[in-house]
Order: structure tokens, then sequence, then C-alpha cells
């Protein structure tokens, strides 16, 4: 065989075979994802008034450490978004490219 055959084909057997249809299915994963993002848009924050964020305890503790965050302070409170005037969730932020808030 020519040394550029050999060295492109993988030998064969059981973890080549079980490799292919793992990399197929993170493949396909990958591709239904961005069709969801595309197609539905990101994570939308609920309509005005639609109740508050409900996160465990321990979640609202550790997600208070973020006020230390010198360039962008969060914390895991409802807060208000100044750039399109909307009350927001705790971890929703305010996406530049699509003008809104988002649950990303």
């Amino acid at each position: 065989l020519p040394i550029s055959q050999v060295l492109l084909q993988p030998r064969g057997g059981w973890v080549v075979e079980i490799m292919s249809v793992v990399e197929h299915a993170v493949f396909l994963l990958a591709v239904l994802s961005w069709l969801g993002v595309v197609l539905y848009g990101p994570g939308r924050v609920p309509p005005q008034g639609e109740g508050t964020s409900e996160l465990p305890e321990l979640l609202l503790r550790a997600m208070g450490a973020g006020k230390f965050n010198q360039q962008r302070p969060f914390d895991g409170k409802d807060g208000w978004c100044k750039k399109c005037a909307y009350w927001k969730p705790a971890l929703a932020s305010h996406c530049g490219v699509c003008n809104t808030c988002t649950l990303w």
C-alpha cells in the first residue's frame, strides 16, 4: 500500500466504530442546537409582571460574589436593564447584537 493510504486510514475495530457513532451524535446535537437558536432565538425574558426569579439560597449566596467583579458586577437578584428600560430576571443580560435582554 502507498504511504498516503496507510496514514489516512484508521485501523478497523470496535473502538473506531464506537467513536464514529459518538462523533456523528455530537455533530448532530451541535447542528440541532444551532438551528434552535437561529429559528427561535436566544432565551427570552418573561413578559413584564410574570413573577420573579426563584433561585435556591445556596445559588443566591454563590452569585453574591459577583458583586466584586470590577468590570461587570452582578448578583443573584432581579434587576433593571438600563439599556432597554425593562425589568429582568437574575440570570438575564443585555445582548448588544439583538438589543434585548436574553437569558444567556
